[in-house]
C-alpha cells in the first residue's frame, strides 16, 4: 500500500519527457529509482531475519513523509 501512495505522489507531478532540461517529474522518478536501490541495500543486512520487512516499511514511510512535505 505504501508503494502505491509513493507512486501516486510522484505521478501527480506529471509525465517525464526527456526533451531539454530535466523536469520535476523526471527528477522525482530518477530519485525514486535511487531510493529503491538504497532501501534494498540498506535492508539487506537484515534480509535473512525478521527485520527486512520492517526496515523496508520504515524507510518507505519516511520516503512518503518526505514526498508529502516536498510536494505538498
Amino acid at each position: 500500500k505504501i508503494d502505491n501512495l509513493i507512486q501516486e505522489k510522484i505521478s501527480s507531478k506529471g509525465d517525464c519527457d526527456k526533451e531539454g532540461f530535466e523536469s520535476h517529474a523526471c527528477s522525482l522518478k530518477r530519485s525514486q529509482k535511487a531510493f529503491k536501490s538504497y532501501y534494498q541495500t540498506e535492508c539487506t543486512w537484515n534480509k535473512y531475519g525478521t527485520m527486512y520487512s520492517y526496515c523496508e516499511m520504515m524507510l518507505k514511510k519516511d520516503r512518503l513523509k518526505w514526498l508529502d512535505k516536498t510536494l505538498g
